[in-house]
């Protein structure tokens, strides 16, 4: 009598278990460098937003003479929304977003993780008689990175 040997098709257990390993493996390097693709294109969009911001409180300061006071952008009681939309009409008020946070505002002081931050000078400036604000200096923190500053002198 002749026996046919019957085979069942399919994959061993260790076939599977190397498969998963390898998808596990392939899934990491996918995950990781999505990761840092969106953490380069939240960093541009930090340079970007910082240097529409400093491009418009150059034109203030064109017609002015003098820069906002910390006071008109650092206040968390949504009266900046206002100041700009009135003062700096070519800034679109997203700009003061940072790409982590919600706020619209910035930092009195260097900026934060969901900040930028915000510094006329000279320090204590308040556009009053004799205590005009001369200069700035705004700054963003890069999420892998020190604190970037960018002043008055080098904004364009």
């Amino acid at each position: 009598m002749v026996y046919k040997e019957h085979r069942q098709g399919g994959f061993t257990v260790i076939e599977l278990f190397v498969l998963i390993v390898v998808i596990c493996i392939l899934a990491y390097f996918v995950a990781t460098t999505f990761s840092s693709v969106r953490q380069q294109d939240r960093n541009s969009a930090r340079r970007t937003n910082v240097k529409a911001i400093a491009r418009a409180l150059e034109l203030y300061n064109a017609q002015k003479l003098y820069y906002p006071a910390s006071a008109e952008l650092t206040a968390p009681d949504g009266s900046v929304a206002i100041w700009v939309a009135t003062n700096l009409k070519t800034l679109d008020i997203n700009y003061l977003r940072d790409p982590l946070g919600n706020n619209l505002y910035l930092n009195a002081g260097d900026a934060t993780r969901t900040m930028y931050g915000y510094v006329p000078s000279p320090a204590g400036c308040d556009n009053s008689l004799l205590n005009e604000c001369k200069s700035f200096v705004l700054t963003y923190l890069p999420e892998s990175g020190m604190l970037i500053k960018t002043n008055s002198l080098s904004a364009n």
